[in-house]
C-alpha cells in the first residue's frame, strides 16, 4: 500500500523489517525446540531375562542391587512360565539413564547361572510438542 501511495522508502523499510523478523523468529523457534528436547523427559526401558526357574532369585538380586544404586522404580514387573523355562520382565522409567548405562546390568544378568538370554529395549517418551 505504501508503494502505491508513493512512499517507497517506507515500503522498503517495512519489507526488510518483515523479512528480518521472520528469519529471527524461525531461529528463535529452533532454539526453543532444541532446548525443549534437551529437557529431561522420562524414558521408558524394558528388560526381559529368559532362563531356568532356579535363576529367578539371582536375577531378582542383580536387578535389586542395580535399581537401588540408580534409584529406579519399576513401573511393571512380571514373571511368566514358558515351556523352556521362565521369562522375568520389568519396565521402568528414568530421565537420566542411557542404554550404555545398562551394559553392566546386562553382563551381570548374563553371568547368572541358568540365564540364556537378556533383551533390553528403550523407548523415548512421547512428546506432545513434536512435529508430525
Amino acid at each position: 500500500m505504501a508503494v502505491g501511495l508513493g512512499y517507497l522508502r517506507v515500503a522498503a523499510i517495512l519489507t526488510v523489517t518483515i523479512l528480518v523478523v521472520q528469519f529471527l523468529a524461525r531461529y528463535a523457534a529452533r532454539l526453543v525446540n532444541r532446548y525443549d528436547r534437551r529437557s529431561d523427559l522420562p524414558q521408558r526401558y524394558e528388560i526381559a531375562v529368559y532362563g531356568d526357574s532356579a535363576a529367578l532369585s539371582a536375577i531378582d538380586g542383580v536387578w535389586s542391587a542395580f535399581a537401588e544404586t540408580r534409584q529406579l522404580t519399576p513401573v511393571q514387573r512380571s514373571i511368566s512360565r514358558r515351556l523352556d523355562g521362565v521369562e522375568w520382565h520389568t519396565e521402568f522409567t528414568c530421565a537420566d539413564l542411557r542404554m550404555s548405562d545398562l551394559t553392566p546390568l546386562e553382563h551381570r544378568l548374563l553371568g547368572v547361572h541358568g540365564v540364556t538370554r537378556v533383551a533390553m529395549r528403550h523407548e523415548a517418551a512421547e512428546d506432545e510438542n513434536q512435529e508430525q
